[in-house]
């Protein structure tokens, strides 16, 4: 496993959700879908390891509902051990519902993974969204 490998990862995991292919995004292992255990999006169905088609049936209803959604890529760093890849950073989530301004929020993950025979399985996974470089209020 390389840094790129890593890196080409994180960001095939990102732009399956700004392709709207839910197909996609549940079946391609990274920040965006429901593998490994961590924070983020883990309903109840991740949790107890319901099935791809399960899981494409809980994001179906948003893709409904929103007039557009993008990721973009603001700042991704990862680095290698041995059969282990680790990747950071931020990225920029922008939703735009019918009939409301665009919203923009700011995500900062971490994610884990660990090669394996037929690519690499996210192992652990952690997401949060808030102002970086702001003092709590």
């Amino acid at each position: 496993m390389t840094k790129a490998e890593v890196l080409e990862q994180v960001r095939a995991s990102l732009g399956a959700w700004n392709t709207g292919d839910i197909e996609t995004i549940v079946s391609t292992p990274g920040i965006s879908n429901n593998d490994g255990i961590g924070f983020g999006w883990r309903g109840r169905a991740a949790r107890l390891g319901e099935t791809q088609e399960f899981q494409a049936e809980t994001i179906r209803p948003f893709f409904a509902r929103v007039e557009s959604y993008r990721i973009v890529d603001e700042e991704i760093d990862a680095t290698v051990d041995s059969d282990f890849g680790f990747a950071w950073g931020v990225f920029t989530e922008e939703i735009k519902m019918p009939g409301e301004a665009l919203q923009r929020v700011d995500v900062r993950f971490t994610t884990v993974f660990k090669k394996e025979s037929d690519g690499l399985r996210q192992v652990f996974f952690h997401r949060d969204a808030q102002r970086f470089d702001e003092a709590p209020e």
